[in-house]
Parts: C-alpha cells; structure tokens; sequence
C-alpha cells in the first residue's frame, strides 16, 4: 500500500471514531502521518478531559486492528 492509500484509510478510521466520540461531547482531528506515527488533535471536551490518556490509547488500539503501520498516536495541541 503506498503512502497515500495509508493516509486515505487513517483519514477514513479518525472519521469513524469522531463519530463515536461525538457521542460524549469530544472530538478528534487528523494532522498528519509520518513513520508510523499518527497526529491528532483532540477538540471539544476531548480536549481538556481528565481521560485523555485512555481515550488515545483506545483510539491506537482502534485504529491498529484495521492499519497495523500506525505504531504511535500523539495529540498535538495546535
């Protein structure tokens, strides 16, 4: 897969999970990939939620059971 097929579907996986997180009020916006790492930024009340932590790693673990070459996820406050 080249780089942009991979960016396609990390694009198409965050919009999944902002729809889950929309359920409680937050949100997540792609920024960029690079060597398998993926960054975001949380927005809404992802972004000043005490469980930001957990929310990541339950995104990463998300996202790696469809695109295993995202080894890490960093929320980039822009």
């Amino acid at each position: 897969m080249n780089q942009e097929e991979l960016i396609k579907r990390i694009k198409d996986k965050i919009d999944e999970l902002k729809l889950i997180l929309a359920l409680d009020g937050g949100g997540v916006e792609y920024i960029d990939y690079q060597d398998g790492v993926l960054f975001v930024k949380m927005n809404s009340h992802c972004m000043e939620c005490m469980g930001q932590e957990k929310t990541m790693e339950g995104m990463l673990r998300n996202i790696q059971e469809d695109i295993p070459e995202v080894k890490k996820i960093i929320n980039v406050p822009v």
